[in-house]
């Protein structure tokens, strides 16, 4: 397949918090660095797209026959 794949990628982050405080010098570090690996990982998906297409029709397909 040469489509083009759209993924809309969602996370939710828990900041480093003391109370009801976010620890400003940790959370730094966890969205520069730790998302910035996350988004790196993501990105480089792109390489394995017919293996992730693969997964995808498994998946469907073990949902359909679930059903």
């Amino acid at each position: 397949m040469n489509e083009k794949l759209d993924i809309i990628l969602r996370f939710y982050i828990g900041l480093p918090a003391k109370g009801r405080r976010i620890l400003g010098r940790e959370a730094i570090n966890v969205l520069c660095k730790k998302v910035s690996a996350i988004a790196k990982s993501v990105i480089s998906l792109r390489e394995n797209v017919e293996a992730i297409e693969d997964h995808v029709r498994n998946f469907l397909d073990q949902e359909f026959l679930r059903k």
